[in-house]
């Protein structure tokens, strides 16, 4: 079996979890889970829980995540094994916030099961790292030490291929900078779930005998959305001539919770 087969392997869950807890050496949640191997049949029973019972691992080496346990569930769906005092739950733009969010406790530990849509990756280069930072410095934000990395960096399948930051904690505010308005993050969010409808229900579909473990998007091809802006004082670029989406005050406040 060639390196690339077993880089997409798909694996039951237990030995999903397994196979990342032997090869990623400091990774946090791997060191958590090798000190704490009962929470193991735990994480597996709440995914059970969820539909989702094979993954393929997304999390090969330490540098391909210092925190979480990143798994490919299929159809377009990656779920994610995180500690909870390591997730920034203020949704800060230009990174991808959790479709679903579940809390798993456990005797000594504090788990989030998130889920996300999988998005392409992009060029692992330094013009992809620059490209990100200056869009980041337009709403007062850097990385994270060790966090400007291409790995962590993706595009969205809007038409100008937007980069985001696929972890929660990767960027941090500015003290110097102009951080993002709320219209701002609002904007980002009506952006996010106009491109993937999935977030407006928060329905994950459940693993079947069916399920495409073929990596795929999930969003809207029919959107109109060129690109997101923060410099512009519409963020969402249009193709066309349509409006940009916009949520109601009714949803802002009655969509998909997550349960933090």
């Amino acid at each position: 079996m060639n390196s690339e087969n077993t880089r997409n392997t798909v694996r039951p869950a237990a030995h999903a979890i397994d196979y990342a807890c032997a090869s990623l050496g400091a990774n946090v949640i791997a060191t958590h889970l090798n000190r704490h191997i009962d929470d193991i049949p735990l994480i597996v029973e709440r995914l059970k829980e969820m539909g989702q019972t094979q993954f393929i691992n997304l999390t090969h080496r330490y540098d391909e995540g210092k925190i979480a346990l990143a798994l490919y569930a299929g159809d377009g769906i990656v779920t994610k094994i995180i500690p909870s005092d390591y997730f920034d739950k203020s949704e800060p733009v230009f990174s991808i916030p959790a479709i679903t969010s579940e809390t798993l406790n456990t005797e000594e530990n504090r788990y989030l099961i998130n889920t996300y849509p999988w998005l392409e990756p992009s060029p692992e280069n330094n013009e992809t790292v620059r490209r990100m930072q200056a869009i980041i410095d337009d709403v007062g934000m850097r990385f994270q030490s060790g966090d400007g990395h291409p790995r962590n960096i993706h595009m969205m399948p809007d038409l100008r291929q937007t980069l985001a930051g696929i972890d929660s904690d990767m960027y941090h505010v500015n003290p110097d900078g102009d951080a993002a308005t709320p219209e701002l993050q609002n904007m980002w969010r009506d952006y996010i779930e106009t491109m993937f409808p999935i977030y407006k229900t928060g329905e994950i579909p459940k693993q079947t005998d069916e399920t495409d473990f073929r990596f795929l998007s999930i969003h809207d091809p029919d959107t109109g959305i060129a690109s997101f802006d923060a410099s512009q004082n519409e963020a969402i670029i249009m193709a066309d001539n349509r409006k940009p989406p916009t949520r109601s005050i009714w949803d802002m406040f009655s969509g998909p919770q997550l349960d933090l």
